[in-house]
């Protein structure tokens, strides 16, 4: 085979790319959920409560850029945080801090009591006092498994289809191929829309089949023109599982 050839058997990456990130980007959102309902759980079963001093408070403003605009405007987000003192009888007075909604930073004033929650067994675990917070953890939870659960069917899809290609080069039968379109496909990569090619040949059996490319650059598909001839292999068994190979020498 020429390098054209090679070319148009090799599957993009794009997809085992996608899914992968995917993946990781749903592990990642039901790992944080999972973590937050574990400390929820913890504080509601084991957690005490005691009074402390307030000794300060602050506020954190934190700037992200955002990429979808030309002039990549920034946003600014708004985090308020209470500094303060307790002393559970585990270990002696302990200075922490801890995020706090705006109401309960409005008003807090300095020197004045607050209730802290922490857990005896790591009294350094500890925050300002409030009810328990299972909705985030999970929402974020069901998130980070819808995520995972597509990124599953995406991966499995993209490896199922590497094996049957790597099936069909050593084990397939070869066809002569007519190529009865080049086309934009409805795939884009970095805003570029990725073609495909249509082709048509006749199996073992002379029944006319149809094929479709997997998703190419515009710059390899317009190698090729409508009413070019190429070559594909097919499963003995069942012709519509076929794959283009392209151009031999």
């Amino acid at each position: 085979m020429n390098d054209r050839n090679l070319s148009s058997v090799k599957r993009s990456s794009a997809l085992l790319w996608i899914g992968l990130f995917l993946l990781l980007f749903g592990s990642a959102f039901a790992f944080a959920g999972y973590y937050s309902l574990k400390t929820e759980q913890e504080y509601e079963a084991n957690g005490r409560t005691a009074t402390g001093t307030i000794l300060g408070k602050r506020i954190e403003e934190r700037w992200e850029n955002d990429s979808s605009t030309e002039n990549r405007s920034r946003t600014k987000r708004i985090h308020y945080y209470i500094n303060y003192e307790f002393s559970p009888p585990e270990t002696g007075t302990t200075e922490s801090e801890s995020s706090v909604s705006y109401k309960t930073y409005d008003e807090a004033e300095q020197g004045k009591p607050i209730e802290i929650q922490y857990l005896p067994s790591d009294p350094s675990n500890n925050r300002v006092a409030k009810n328990p917070e299972y909705v985030v953890a999970i929402v974020f939870i069901g998130i980070g498994s819808l995520v995972i659960l597509a990124a599953s069917f995406l991966l499995r899809f993209e490896f199922g289809a590497r094996a049957t290609n790597r099936r069909l080069m050593e084990e397939g039968m070869s066809a002569e191929a007519i190529i009865q379109s080049v086309e934009p496909g409805n795939v884009s990569i970095n805003d570029v829309a990725q073609w495909r090619i249509g082709y048509s040949f006749r199996d073992m059996r002379g029944q006319e089949v149809s094929g479709m490319t997997s998703h190419m650059s515009p710059a390899k598909a317009r190698e090729w023109n409508v009413g070019d001839k190429g070559s594909v292999r097919y499963d003995r068994d069942n012709s519509k599982v076929n794959l283009w190979v392209g151009r031999s020498i």
